[in-house]
């Protein structure tokens, strides 16, 4: 049955979606459901009402090892999940060491405010 399973806006970031699509790979013996993804399966159970109807082709391959709905959410996500990365450096941030240019990410406004020396925005 295919499913979607929700995804709370503490565990994913502001552009990602509402939902991980799904299907059911388990139902326990107390009538809640194990959903799988392409990703991953969800590591919890959720009840019939928590759950929403899906489109049936979206997912085709389910992944069976366990992972939690945070982590799922940011596999899922174009945009690399909850959060973001920022770097503290009072230098050019040119070599490796500046967290945003090791990860392949330009210098944002988080980052340090009053560094005019930045080359990497």
């Amino acid at each position: 049955m295919p499913s979607s399973v929700p995804v709370s806006e503490f565990d994913r970031g502001r552009l990602d979606s509402r939902n991980i699509p799904g299907a059911v790979v388990e139902v326990t013996p107390t009538e809640t459901y194990r959903i799988g993804t392409e990703h991953g399966t969800v590591n919890t159970t959720f009840s019939r009402s928590e759950l929403l109807k899906g489109d049936s082709n979206i997912v085709r391959d389910v992944n069976p090892e366990l992972m939690s709905v945070r982590h799922l959410a940011g596999l899922h996500s174009a945009h690399g999940g909850q959060g973001f990365s920022k770097c503290s450096c009072g230098s050019t941030c040119s070599s490796k060491r500046c967290t945003c240019k090791k990860s392949a990410v330009k210098c944002n406004s988080h980052c340090h405010p009053r560094n005019g020396k930045c080359t990497n925005k």
